[in-house]
C-alpha cells in the first residue's frame, strides 16, 4: 500500500487548518446543547486531554431503550442517528479468536447512540434532531432492564 500524502492533498489539508478552531468550537456548542436538552441520555465524558475536539456526540440510552430501534425510528423520521461502534471482538472476522475483556465495549454498544455532530449542522437542524430523539425516546421505553455498568473503567474523565 502507498500511504504517502500527495502535495495537492497536503496543501488542501494545510488550507483547512485555518478554520479548525471554528469547527471545534461549533462541535462543542452542538455537544453542549445535546447535553442540556436531552438529559435522559448519559453523555459520554470527554477524555482528560488538554482540549477535546468533540468529533462525536455519543451517549448511553436509558437501559430500557434499544439503540437500534431508536435509530431506526429516528431514520424513519428523516434524522440519521447511529449506534456506537461495534466492538472489534464482536466482529464476525474475530469470532474464532481469543477474547480478553470487552465488557465495557459490549455495554457501550448495547446502550450507546451517536447523534449528528458535524460542524455544519445548523441550530435549526439540531433542533429537529433533538425533537426526533425526544419522540423516539418516549416511544421506545420497552426494553428489558440492563443494569447500568461502571463507566469508571473508561478511565479518568472530566466535565
Amino acid at each position: 500500500h502507498n500511504y504517502r500524502l500527495s502535495n495537492l492533498l497536503a496543501a488542501l489539508g494545510r488550507a483547512q487548518l485555518d478554520g479548525l478552531e471554528a469547527k471545534i468550537a461549533r462541535r462543542k456548542e452542538i455537544f453542549d446543547r445535546y447535553q442540556a436538552e436531552l438529559p435522559e441520555i448519559t453523555w459520554l465524558p470527554t477524555a482528560s486531554t488538554e482540549r477535546p475536539n468533540h468529533w462525536l456526540s455519543a451517549g448511553l440510552l436509558p437501559a430500557e431503550i434499544d439503540p437500534h430501534r431508536l435509530c431506526a425510528t429516528m431514520m424513519a423520521n428523516g434524522v440519521e442517528a447511529r449506534q456506537v461502534f461495534k466492538p472489534m471482538h464482536a466482529q464476525p472476522v474475530f469470532a474464532d479468536h481469543e477474547r480478553v475483556g470487552g465488557e465495557v465495549a459490549d455495554e457501550l454498544f448495547a446502550r450507546g447512540v451517536c447523534l449528528p455532530s458535524g460542524s455544519t449542522l445548523t441550530a435549526e437542524e439540531q433542533g429537529i434532531v433533538i425533537e426526533a430523539a425526544r419522540r423516539a425516546l418516549s416511544t421506545h421505553r420497552q426494553r428489558e432492564h440492563i443494569p447500568e455498568g461502571d463507566l469508571s473503567l473508561l478511565g479518568e474523565t472530566h466535565g
